[in-house]
């Protein structure tokens, strides 16, 4: 009823291991990818297809939808490129699987992108800085 900051913290650690690998023994980029924000318009015409999609209000005639539900959705959960994987607990994490090189990353990044773009019309942006 009244949890302290430890009982938090405690809370926020064990949501995050069962949605994050943990850094020690798998590297990631951690949350890869924005939440796109669409047209109302353009969200009213895809929740025709896809009732169940994930939405949230952003203001001014516009909504927002998980990137996660998006690629999840295109198939990408647990799916490799080079050395480069989706995290098949959270699909908005790009993991090192195995010795995974920025080629592999940019190129599986990509392949995402464009899935997206060609099931729904949506253009997903790297939250990651390339560097």
């Amino acid at each position: 009823a009244h949890p302290t900051v430890a009982d938090v913290r405690r809370a926020v650690i064990d949501i995050r291991r069962q949605k994050l690998p943990e850094p020690a023994e798998l590297g990631s980029a951690g949350s890869f990818f924005k939440n796109p924000v669409v047209p109302a318009a353009q969200f009213e015409a895809l929740r025709a297809q896809y009732p169940t999609m994930p939405h949230y209000p952003a203001g001014d005639a516009q909504v927002k939808i998980p990137a996660a539900w998006l690629i999840e959705q295109c198939g990408w959960k647990g799916k490799t490129v080079g050395g480069a994987a989706v995290y098949d607990k959270q699909p908005l994490v790009l993991v090192n699987k195995n010795h995974a090189t920025p080629a592999d990353v940019q190129t599986l990044a990509q392949q995402i992108v464009d899935s997206v773009i060609t099931k729904f019309n949506i253009k997903i942006d790297p939250e990651a800085n390339y560097i």
